[in-house]
């Protein structure tokens, strides 16, 4: 059984970053850079769609939104699948790439269209060599975010409306020297864009739909 899912803020795959980080090494090895770059994001890219939810259809009934969606349920963040998946995004950049993850993340999507986000001190290193030296990445992720969920045709969209979504750790190395002034904090998440979502009763798969390079991100119950 399949559905999409519509995010509601700028959505941004979360390895895809290291990518232009490493080209932005070598050029900083260089003496290329006079100007800090634009802020990257974690996981995934492009402006997302409109944050306001679908209009209510007045003939459906309270509920309907839930009521066949495999999706539903308490999941927790396969760390295996997640290191694979950005091991094979940087693997084209960096020799030798090697990511490490620790900590863990759960995603509640309720039948009442409530959802929480929830990282416990999860920390993913990602290392590996480029032309401008030995990469050092990492993302964190801790602390809570919930909002409500909605559905638009296949699309599966997670809105934490104004208390906006989990803020990270992002933070990148150049043989041991922070890149000062390249990362800020995320504006977006894994989870914070459109999403195809794939379930069974046991795996969640959502995979961003808005970029390109996305990874898919895998939940077990």
């Amino acid at each position: 059984m399949s559905f999409l899912t519509k995010s509601p803020s700028s959505p941004a795959l979360i390895a895809v970053t290291v990518a232009s980080l490493v080209a932005l090494a070598a050029c900083s090895a260089a003496g290329e850079v006079e100007t800090a770059p634009p802020q990257a994001s974690a996981p995934a890219v492009e402006p997302g769609p409109s944050t306001a939810p679908p209009e209510a259809d007045d003939d459906a009934a309270p509920g309907d939104a839930a009521s066949d969606t495999c999706f539903v349920g308490s999941w927790m963040l396969e760390i295996d699948s997640w290191d694979a998946g950005i091991v094979s995004v940087v693997a084209s950049e960096l020799s030798d790439p090697a990511v490490d993850t620790t900590g863990s993340l759960s995603l509640t999507l309720g039948a009442d269209q409530a959802y929480r986000v929830s990282g416990s001190a999860l920390r993913t290193v990602t290392t590996g060599s480029g032309n401008g030296g030995d990469l050092k990445w990492v993302l964190g992720f801790d602390g809570d975010e919930s909002g409500t969920w909605y559905t638009v045709s296949d699309i599966l969209i997670l809105d934490p409306g104004e208390s906006g979504p989990l803020s990270a750790q992002n933070e990148v190395e150049i043989d041991g020297v922070p890149l000062e002034g390249v990362l800020g904090d995320p504006s977006s998440t894994p989870w914070s864009d459109d999403l195809d979502v794939a379930c069974d009763a046991t795996t969640l798969t959502l995979t961003p739909l808005n970029d390109p390079a996305a990874i898919p991100v895998v939940f077990r119950l």
